[in-house]
């Protein structure tokens, strides 16, 4: 949205450090080894990305496109930046079209290279040069665009993940064969965010709320197990606004931490 906060301190306290002249936020990656440098894509009447080397405090226009996708970094060489079908191995300096909309350079391997556009899941595993279908799944009618999101488990990169605007497909065995993510949650998922660590897997949805499951990895469907309707918490309004509206049906007595 049409706003940018940052916290030094774990989120305790937040600055503002949105630029006027960016538009409307979009996507946003950070340098992993130098955590100053910061990019973000935004969007008024065109596509522009901007580049932070002070931990956003100020941002230069790098380049404007008329239609643009995802904005994604290369773990292993943080200079190589990718937004939708464009690669710069420069910081954003030069771009180089790639043919596919590049949302995930896999750890460790820079040459394999994951590309999501409209329920289409493609795989290259020699830097962008040829590419291989793994998924093919048309995710219309989905009410927030073509912005599909995709996950790899940190812990095992076998599984993978990504959204669609009917639910969530997912592979244990590197995109080899496909299933659907099964729950009760609302079919419109936007994005996904897993906590090994914690074994706990979050799901954003569309105007629904987010759902949390106590098991990341998919398994068998009677071993998931998802917390119960009453402890579903609802977010809004939506999209949100400087008020922000959590409510949940909480039937037992507990903490909610946040």
């Amino acid at each position: 949205g049409t706003g940018l906060k940052r916290s030094f301190d774990g989120g305790k306290t937040f600055n503002d450090i949105y630029n006027k002249s960016m538009g409307v936020v979009e996507d946003i990656v950070i340098n992993p080894r130098h955590t100053n440098i910061l990019y973000c894509r935004t969007m008024d009447y065109v596509n522009i990305i901007f580049k932070s080397e002070d931990f956003g405090g100020n941002w230069i226009p790098l380049r404007a496109w008329e239609d643009a996708g995802t904005l994604a970094i290369d773990p292993n060489h943080p200079d190589t930046l990718y937004c939708g079908s464009d690669r710069s191995t420069n910081g954003g300096i030069s771009w180089d079209y790639v043919h596919k909309n590049v949302i995930k350079v896999q750890p460790g391997n820079s040459d394999k290279l994951y590309a999501l556009y409209k329920g289409e899941l493609a795989l290259s595993e020699n830097w962008g040069i040829t590419w291989q279908i793994l998924d093919n799944y048309e995710s219309f009618p989905n009410a927030a665009g073509y912005k599909n999101n995709f996950y790899m488990d940190k812990s095992n990169n076998q599984n993978l993940y990504f959204t669609t605007g009917h639910g969530i497909r997912y592979s244990t065995n590197a995109g080899i064969t496909w299933e659907w993510f099964k729950g009760g949650f609302n079919s419109r998922v936007l994005d996904i965010v897993a906590l090994p660590e914690k074994d706990i897997f979050y799901i954003a949805t569309h105007g629904y709320g987010v759902w949390a499951y106590n098991n990341y990895t998919p398994v068998n469907d009677n071993e998931i197990k998802i917390f119960s309707p009453q402890d579903q918490l609802f977010v809004y309004p939506n999209p949100f606004s400087n008020h922000l509206v959590i409510t949940g049906l909480q039937q037992t007595k507990g903490k909610i931490l946040i």
